[in-house]
């Protein structure tokens, strides 16, 4: 009897070590992607314009959000962050003219530097009635300029604090 219930006991502590050993190591190591391998993502939907100007649907929107760079993001906790951006902008104190300064040193894909005529023209493009972005009715009021090669302002006639998400 005294063999079986030192046997239980011998049982019970190494349950019981193997148990605190592990919560051990749970408790102070995080895991750590590798470098390398792949990422998949499911949609439900079909993409049609895996363009940021275009995107609408959400297959489109989740690629979109994948694959380029706004001036702005929202990051891990829903916050609005720089994306693009070099910190948030500068509000007039009518609340009109957003001035935003973008980060040095950005290039595109082909090595050209990323600079306030890139905004520009990228504003200017889904302002065009003809080009039919989704964003037009968001972002078509404002006027958009250079005022140095990497500051750019926005003006509106009206208040409108949504325009940073848009960006």
């Amino acid at each position: 009897m005294k063999k079986i219930a030192l046997g239980v006991l011998l049982a019970l502590a190494a349950l019981s070590l193997f148990i605190s050993a592990s919560n051990f190591y749970y408790n102070r190591t995080k895991p750590v992607p590798s470098d390398g391998g792949s990422y998949s993502e499911g949609l439900l939907g079909q993409p049609t314009y895996i363009n940021p100007l275009l995107a609408n649907t959400e297959p489109d929107l989740s690629l979109v959000n994948l694959v380029f760079s706004g001036l702005y993001k929202y990051n891990a906790d829903g916050q609005l962050a720089p994306d693009l951006a070099d910190g948030m902008p500068t509000v007039s104190d009518d609340q009109k003219t957003y001035t935003v300064n973008l980060k040095r040193n950005v290039t595109w894909q082909d090595g050209k530097t990323f600079t306030a005529d890139d905004v520009i023209f990228t504003i200017q493009t889904l302002q065009d009635p003809n080009y039919k972005s989704p964003l037009r009715s968001a972002l078509g009021f404002y006027l958009c300029q250079q005022n140095f090669g990497l500051q750019r302002n926005f003006y509106h006639q009206r208040r409108f604090g949504p325009v940073l998400a848009k960006t």
